[in-house]
């Protein structure tokens, strides 16, 4: 199965839960008639395959700015506002198995970007899912994962969860929510029926682990992507009196956290953790990490040399045929199977640019 765990909606057991790893997200605020330029540097390894991002800037709940490859496997964003507003730079992993760290800079009219996030952690599992009305996303308990203060990726069990509809593009949707279900659980109700990408994060670094993913219908049980949040499962999680007291007291802090850095909210938690979690219990919850294979390797390489190859090429073409051309060049090179779940968009776009 490619790494990009694309489950199909049935019932199972404990191997249906699905990781949860971070999301990069922050909130800046641009001025109309600004450019801002965003881009990621220094790639630091993943645990899996090399490490890709995948950037998006949203305004409201709309997509208006997206890049998967723009020097190598980096991504960046040339975007300019028509409108004073706040705005969310959300970056997130091409695949469930090429995690890993980046830099983020951002200039602003024009000057050398500087550095605005360091180090920090770009992950996720996506999900291609299918939906009617009336019905919406749910993640339930799974398994815990600590390594807080250990030096592992994972932490505390908070999923974070996006939709993305229809496709990963300029002029689609993008919604998240951190604890509508309670208990440190998300929830998501879409406005309609569809199709889209579920994008399963967690709130902060160290608050990775595995969850339950449902879909939910109001006046009947749909098909589940893993066990309902309130199914019987073979092996229940029970989290001792220490665990749930360090839940609460993140629950608690949400409002506060959530006005603070990526860095200082990921620091904040950490801290939190180390105050409140005995370092033996956390050692007991080891966070599993699938295997990545050697194909989806070789067609990294292979993108990556083709990258090379039209070096010289891309750097005589304006921002958006540069990106055009790339996805076109990451599609070929990845094969379907290894790529993100999205339509024929960014094909139609490089044919454009190549007759215009």
């Amino acid at each position: 199965m490619p790494e990009q765990y694309e489950w199909g909606l049935t019932t199972g057991g404990r191997s249906n839960l699905l990781p949860h790893s971070h999301v990069y997200r922050r909130v800046v605020t641009l001025q109309a008639g600004t450019t801002y330029h965003f881009q990621t540097r220094n790639l630091g390894s993943g645990w899996f395959g090399r490490p890709d991002p995948v950037m998006y800037l949203v305004r409201g709940n709309d997509i208006v700015a997206f890049n998967d490859d723009y020097t190598g496997l980096a991504s960046e964003i040339i975007y300019t506002p028509t409108a004073t507003d706040s705005f969310r730079v959300v970056i997130r992993a091409y695949a469930t198995a090429t995690p890993g760290y980046c830099d983020v800079y951002q200039g602003v009219g024009g000057a050398a970007p500087l550095l605005l996030d360091s180090g920090v952690m770009f992950g996720g599992t996506y999900v291609r899912v299918r939906w009617k009305a009336d019905e919406w996303f749910e993640t339930g308990i799974g398994k815990l994962s600590f390594s807080a203060g250990l030096g592992g990726p994972a932490g505390g069990e908070d999923p974070y969860l996006f939709l993305i509809y229809p496709e990963h593009a300029v002029g689609s949707k993008l919604y998240w929510d951190d604890d509508s279900a309670g208990n440190l659980q998300s929830k998501i109700v879409p406005p309609n029926g569809g199709t889209g990408t579920i994008i399963l994060g967690s709130y902060g670094r160290y608050t990775g682990g595995e969850c339950v993913l449902g879909l939910v219908g109001q006046s009947y049980k749909a098909p589940w992507m893993s066990p309902a949040p309130w199914a019987s499962v073979a092996e229940p999680v029970t989290y001792t009196p220490t665990v749930q007291r360090y839940m609460k007291a993140l629950e608690r802090k949400k409002s506060a956290l959530d006005e603070l850095s990526p860095a200082e909210r990921d620091q904040e938690v950490l801290e939190l953790q180390r105050s409140t979690l005995p370092e033996e219990e956390m050692r007991l919850q080891v966070p599993r990490l699938p295997a990545v294979s050697t194909e989806l390797v070789r067609r990294q390489e292979d993108f990556e040399e083709r990258y090379r190859q039209l070096e010289k090429d891309l750097a005589q073409m304006s921002y958006d045929e540069r990106a055009a051309k790339l996805a076109h060049v990451k599609r070929e090179a990845m094969g379907r199977e290894y790529s993100e779940p999205e339509g024929r968009r960014s094909e139609d776009e490089f044919e454009g640019a190549k007759r215009a």
